[in-house]
C-alpha cells in the first residue's frame, strides 16, 4: 500500500523568511505549534491471497493483513471502509476454484469499491470463488452495499440466511455472478438471491437460481430507481438445460419504478416469472425477455405464471413467454395504461387475462396454442374465465369486465385468394368512437371457438356512429399459411398511435377462410408490373420502345401474362392481344400468348414496333380474360421514329441495349 507520508509544509523559502523575522533588531516573540497531517492513500487497492476469514489487525493503516500476515476478504473490506478514499478495488490471488467459507456475516461496504472475482487466475466466464454463508445461519447477507459506484463481479454466492447481496447504494453493478448455487453449479440455496434498495444498479450476465424466495426483487422507498436487469439466467443452470427454480417470483419489482427488464432467461421458478406490484412507480420496460422457454424456444421452462402486473404504465415487448400452469400475461385488478405488444404468448394455461377495472393494451402479438383463451377479459370481482359475451347496451356498466368489456367485431365474410386474404364483417360498440380492428390468420381454431391470433395480418380502423355501429372490409396480400382468421378492436383516441391506456376487447368468433378459385391476371414487361390502365409507358417496363428509323427499323419487345390467382386464367380474345389507338399499324403482335394459364402460371407474347413516320407514334394493348376485376386488362405503348437521312444512319433494323437505332458500321445516330 503507498501512503503519502506526513510532510512539513513550510518550504525553503519561507524558512529563510522567518530566520530574517528572527535576525531583525526589533523582532516580536512568534508562538508556533506543530500539526501532524492525516494519513492520506489515493487510491485502495489490496489483493486477497488467503481462503482465511480473519479480520484485518489494524484497520486504517493502510495493509489489510491479519494478525497471520495474510490478506483475506474480511480484512481487505475493513481496511477499505477505514480508508475512507474515494476508489478502491479488491482482487484475487488465491489457488485455482476455492471456497471462502464465512463464520459471520462480512462488514457492510460502505466506501466505492470495484470487487472483482473475475480478477482470479484462470477465470474464463465460470465463477472460481465461492462465498459460502453456511456456517453462520440465518442473520446474514453474502455482500451487502451501501456506497455508491460499488461492482461486485465473478463470485458464487451460496448457503446466506438473508439475500445473497443487497444493495442500497447507487450505480451498483453486479455481473457474472452465481447467486444461488455453487462452483459445481448444484443449489446451496440463500434465502433470497439479490435485493436492491438503491438507484441505477445494473445487474448483468448473473445465475440467479436455486434460492428459497425470489431470485431478484427490486424494492425502493422513493419508488423511482431505473435500474437495469438484463442478460441474466434466473431459475435455471448456466447450460440452460435444466431447472433450479427459486421458490417464489423469478423477478419481484415491489415500489420500483422506471426499471427496464430485458433479454433476461426465466424460467423454472415456483412464483411469477415477472411480478410489478403498485407500490412503484411504474413504467418499467419487460422487453425481450425468455420466460418460460430458451432462446431456441426447445426449452420448457414454465414458471407458475408468466408475467403478473399491478400497476401503472408499465410495457411488455418483444418477448416470448410460453409454458406456464396460468396466465402467460395477467394484468390486476386496477391496472390502467400496460401495454403488451410484439410477444410470442403460447402453450400457457390462457394467454393474456385482463382483471376488472383494468385498462391495457394489447397489440400485434402471436398469441397461440394457448390451453383456454388466447385474451380473456375476467369478468366481475371473482375473476369469472371464458368468452365475454359482447355487450348490446355497451355501456360500461354491468358486468364488470377487464378492459372495459370492449366488444369484439363480427366477421361476416373471410376468403382466401392464393395468397391473398379478404375479411368484411361488422361492430357494435361504444358510440362515436373510433376502433383500431387488428386481423390475425392461424392454422387451427380454437377449441372455443373464439379465435388465438398466430400471425398478425395488419389493421385497419372503423368509426361507429351514434347507436355505436360500423363495419369494414380489410384486404391483405402475401399473408403466410392460414386457414382461419379472427379479429380485435381496441377503443383508441387516434388509433394509428394508440394509447398504453387503451383497451383492446378479446378474439372474435373463429372463421375458417373460404378458398376462392379465382384467376389474377398480372402483365409484366421487363419483369416489372404495369399496372392495368396504365397510359404513361416507360422504357423501364418496355411499353416504350425506344427510338428506330422509319420503314425497316424493327424493334421487337416480349411481355409475361401471369397468373397470380388460385383459378385458372383464361385470355377469351381472339386474338389474345389487340392493338389499337392512334397509330396501331404501327404496332403488330407477332407472338401471340397461350390461351389458357394455370394457377401460378404465365405465357409471354411479343410486339414489334415498325414505325411509319417520323416523330412519337402511340397505340393501346388490349388483353380480354376473364379476371373479374381487370377485363379487359390495357396499357399505351409507344415507340419513336426517326427518319434515315444517309446511308451513315442506315440503321438495318438493328437497336442498341437502350433500344435506340444501331448502324454496327456507324454507330447511333
Amino acid at each position: 500500500m503507498t501512503r503519502t507520508p506526513v510532510r512539513n509544509t513550510r518550504s525553503r523559502a519561507n524558512r529563510g523568511t522567518f530566520n530574517s523575522i528572527l535576525r531583525s533588531k526589533h523582532h516580536r516573540k512568534v508562538n508556533f505549534s506543530v500539526e501532524t497531517l492525516e494519513k492520506r492513500c489515493l487510491l485502495a487497492a489490496f489483493t486477497v491471497d488467503s481462503v482465511g476469514d480473519k479480520s484485518d489487525i489494524s484497520p486504517g493503516d493502510g495493509f489489510a493483513q491479519t494478525e497471520d500476515g495474510e490478506t483475506t476478504l474480511r480484512a481487505a473490506i475493513e481496511e477499505i471502509n477505514a480508508l475512507q478514499q474515494s476508489s478502491n478495488s479488491i482482487s484475487f490471488a488465491l489457488s485455482g476454484s476455492t471456497v471462502i467459507a464465512l463464520n459471520s456475516a462480512l462488514d457492510n461496504i460502505t466506501q466505492p469499491l470495484d470487487l472483482d472475482a473475475t480478477t482470479q487466475p484462470g477465470f474464463s466466464g465460470t465463477p472460481l470463488i465461492e462465498l459460502n454463508g453456511s456456517a453462520i445461519g440465518d442473520i446474514a447477507n453474502g455482500i451487502s452495499v451501501e456506497s455508491d459506484g460499488t461492482s461486485v463481479r465473478g463470485f458464487a454466492i451460496v448457503g446466506f440466511g438473508f439475500r445473497g447481496i443487497v444493495t442500497t447504494g447507487a450505480a451498483t453493478e453486479i455481473s457474472e455472478n452465481w447467486i444461488g448455487i455453487d462452483l459445481n453449479g448444484v443449489a446451496n440455496a440463500n434465502n433470497g438471491g439479490i435485493l436492491l434498495r438503491g438507484l441505477e444498479a445494473v445487474v448483468a450476465n448473473n445465475v440467479v437460481s436455486g434460492n428459497t424466495n425470489d431470485g431478484i426483487s427490486l424494492s425502493n422507498a422513493d419508488a423511482v430507481s431505473m435500474n437495469r436487469i438484463e442478460d441474466n439466467i434466473i431459475g435455471l443452470d448456466a447450460e440452460l438445460t435444466t431447472t433450479i427454480g427459486n421458490g417464489d417470483d423469478g423477478i419481484s419489482s415491489n415500489g420500483s419504478g422506471l426499471d427496464v427488464i430485458q433479454r433476461n432467461v426465466i424460467g423454472g421458478n415456483a412464483g411469477r416469472g415477472i411480478f410489478v406490484a403498485f407500490d412503484g412507480a411504474g413504467e418499467i420496460e419487460i422487453r425481450d425477455n425468455f420466460i418460460g422457454t430458451d432462446p431456441t424456444g426447445a426449452v420448457a421452462a414454465g414458471n407458475r405464471r408468466g408475467v403478473e402486473i399491478f400497476g401503472f404504465s408499465n410495457s411488455v415487448e418483444g418477448n416470448v413467454i410460453a409454458h406456464h400452469e396460468e396466465e402467460g400475461v395477467l394484468i390486476g385488478e386496477g391496472s390502467t395504461g400496460n401495454l403488451i405488444i410484439n410477444n410470442e404468448i403460447r402453450n400457457n394455461r390462457i394467454g393474456v387475462a385482463i382483471q376488472p377495472d383494468s385498462n391495457s393494451f394489447i397489440s400485434e402479438n402471436a398469441i397461440y396454442d394457448n390451453i383456454n383463451l388466447g385474451i380473456d377479459l375476467l369478468e366481475t370481482f371473482s375473476f369469472i374465465e371464458g368468452v365475454t359475451p359482447n355487450d348490446e347496451d355497451v355501456d360500461g356498466s354491468f358486468p364488470v369486465v377487464g378492459n372495459q368489456g370492449v366488444n369484439y367485431p363480427q366477421i361476416g365474410q373471410a376468403s382466401r385468394n392464393g395468397a391473398a386474404i379478404s375479411v368484411a364483417g361488422s361492430l357494435n360498440s361504444f358510440a362515436d368512437s373510433t376502433f383500431r380492428l387488428e386481423f390475425f390468420g392461424n392454422e387451427v381454431a380454437d377449441a372455443s371457438g373464439f379465435g388465438e391470433g398466430k400471425h398478425f395480418l395488419g389493421y385497419t380502423d372503423v368509426s361507429t356512429d351514434s347507436f355505436g355501429d360500423a363495419t369494414f372490409t380489410a384486404s391483405f396480400a402475401d399473408v403466410p399459411a392460414a386457414n382461419f382468421v379472427t379479429v380485435t378492436s381496441t377503443r383508441a383516441a387516434n388509433p394509428d398511435s394508440p394509447d398504453n391506456d387503451d383497451p383492446t376487447s378479446e378474439f372474435s368468433a373463429v372463421v375458417a377462410l373460404e378458398v376462392v378459385v379465382e384467376p389474377e391476371i398480372d402483365v409484366q414487361g421487363n419483369g416489372t408490373s404495369i399496372v392495368d390502365g396504365d397510359t404513361t409507358p416507360s422504357l423501364t417496363d418496355h411499353t416504350d420502345f425506344g427510338s428506330t428509323a422509319v420503314s425497316g427499323g424493327l424493334l421487337s419487345r416480349t411481355f409475361t401474362v401471369a397468373n397470380t390467382g388460385s383459378g385458372t386464367l383464361n385470355l377469351t380474345g381472339v386474338p389474345q392481344v389487340t392493338v389499337g389507338g392512334a397509330n396501331s399499324g404501327d404496332f403488330t403482335v407477332t407472338i401471340q400468348p397461350s390461351a389458357s394459364i394455370g394457377a401460378s402460371g404465365s405465357t409471354t407474347f411479343t410486339v414489334q414496333f415498325d414505325p411509319s413516320a417520323a416523330g412519337l407514334r402511340t397505340a393501346t394493348l388490349s388483353i380480354a380474360n376473364d379476371d373479374s376485376d381487370e377485363n379487359p386488362y390495357d396499357f399505351a405503348i409507344q415507340g419513336t421514329g426517326t427518319s434515315a437521312t444517309s446511308n451513315k444512319r442506315d440503321t438495318i433494323g438493328v437497336v442498341d441495349q437502350s433500344g435506340n437505332p444501331f448502324n454496327p458500321i456507324f454507330g447511333s445516330p
